[in-house]
């Protein structure tokens, strides 16, 4: 993983951000830690972060801030002991060569004060509370670019006096230690009171975090209450409306089905008829062809029948000769002729044969009497 480091550039917009904050008075008015960082972090983000995030890659949050101060305080110490030319001058002008931002950090915060070796604290190394915690603002009255030492009565301005006076010879060896003891627990005394506010600031900010934290956990359980009931009305929105248009297709399907029975009775209805109609037009052409058949049947009957009537007629007649030849023949005398043979005239003026069969022949065309 990447380590994330600070540019320059987001240092002095960090600087600039905290400085203008500082100046309106709105850092002392913030309350919490995450209050007071993360307009700077915003700030940062937003000025180099979001315009170009090839150059400036991490985007910061109001600890990453919170932490850089408490940084850049040890850094400045570190800075401020390497410009150190003895006790109390220093080299301003080459701050900027070791960190560009050096002179900047220290308009905006203020001079600190370099600890001393009796202490038992490296420069740029501090232990205290101010750099675990909260103090990155608290540094100096509150960071507004005054030193403890003014707090307690500018013993800055009291020391400077003594080394004067002592350079000029109008005090003694003994009596600037003295004043440089006192002035060494004083500024200890200072210190400890520092630690022990920031402490209690410290103290006070996490519990006030802890709240908000409290606060913010019910406000996320809320809405996540609500957002589940937004969720579980949708769904029963979604399932409604499931349910309508499955309503909908069955009704459309029935409707289907209902048209398709109804076009099906129809075709069935149709097919009926169609049968039907060919089957009575069947019907008609038997019942016409069997007419036909019983028409000729009929003819062929009365043709029979006559053909026997004259046949019958025929034998008749024949046998009404034959029996008449006969009665002729016994009853006839020898004298009157009766028994002889008819004369070929009269035999000539009998009707012949044909006459049954024409009599037959006119009786065809008349009228059937029996069917």
């Amino acid at each position: 993983m990447k380590r994330k480091k600070w540019s320059e550039a987001e240092e002095r917009s960090l600087l600039s951000k905290y400085a203008a904050l500082v100046s309106t008075g709105t850092l002392s008015a913030l309350k919490t830690r995450e209050k007071r960082f993360k307009p700077v972090a915003d700030h940062v983000n937003h000025l180099h972060h979001r315009r170009d995030p090839v150059a400036f890659p991490f985007r910061w949050s109001w600890r990453d801030v919170s932490i850089k101060i408490q940084n850049m305080r040890r850094q400045y110490l570190g800075v401020k002991q390497k410009i150190r030319l003895d006790d109390h001058r220093f080299d301003w002008a080459d701050g900027d060569n070791h960190w560009e931002n050096f002179n900047r950090y220290k308009e905006v915060f203020g001079d600190l004060e370099l600890q001393d070796d009796d202490t038992g604290r490296k420069p740029g190394n501090s232990s205290s509370s101010s750099e675990d915690g909260d103090c990155g603002e608290n540094e100096g009255l509150g960071g507004l670019g005054f030193d403890v030492t003014d707090q307690d009565g500018n013993d800055d301005e009291t020391h400077h006096e003594l080394g004067a006076g002592s350079d000029d010879g109008q005090l003694g060896g003994p009596g600037i230690d003295f004043h440089h003891q006192i002035d060494k627990k004083l500024r200890a005394m200072s210190r400890r009171i520092l630690e022990l506010r920031c402490g209690s600031l410290e103290r006070e900010d996490r519990r006030r975090e802890r709240e908000l934290d409290a606060q913010k956990a019910f406000l996320e359980m809320r809405q996540k209450r609500m957002r589940m009931d937004e969720l579980r009305e949708q769904r029963e929105q979604e399932a409604e409306i499931r349910e309508m248009r499955q309503e909908d297709a069955e009704m459309e399907w029935e409707q289907q089905q209902m048209r398709r029975w109804v076009r099906m009775d129809e075709e069935a209805e149709r097919e009926r008829r169609r049968w039907r109609m060919k089957a009575e037009e069947k019907w008609e052409e038997e019942e016409m062809e069997w007419r036909e058949r019983m028409v000729r049947l009929q003819i062929e009957h009365q043709k029979s029948m006559m053909q026997m009537c004259s046949d019958a007629c025929r034998n008749q007649l024949q046998v009404l000769g034959v029996v008449s030849r006969l009665l002729c023949h016994l009853f006839a005398s020898a004298s009157d002729g009766l028994g002889a043979p008819r004369p070929p005239h009269i035999m000539q003026n009998m009707p012949p044969r044909d006459f049954d069969y024409n009599v037959v022949k006119s009786d065809a065309n008349s009228q059937p009497q029996f069917l």
